[in-house]
């Protein structure tokens, strides 16, 4: 509930506060960090490189 400060909330209702906080989780359960996919990006391809390497010296 970035924002949101004591007073402001003290003047909402229950279901109120608890419409923005429902909000405010939905955005933190759905964040996908972008430095993970970048992580297992980098990965396939080493891993690719590998099999690779591994299949030359195998022929």
């Amino acid at each position: 509930m970035k924002g949101w400060k004591l007073n402001s909330l003290k003047n909402k209702s229950f279901a109120n506060i608890q419409e923005l906080f429902d909000k405010a989780m939905i955005k933190v359960n759905t964040f996908v960090d972008y430095n993970t996919e970048l992580v297992e990006e980098i990965s396939k391809k080493a891993e690719a490189k590998v099999i690779e390497g591994s299949s030359k010296r195998a022929g």
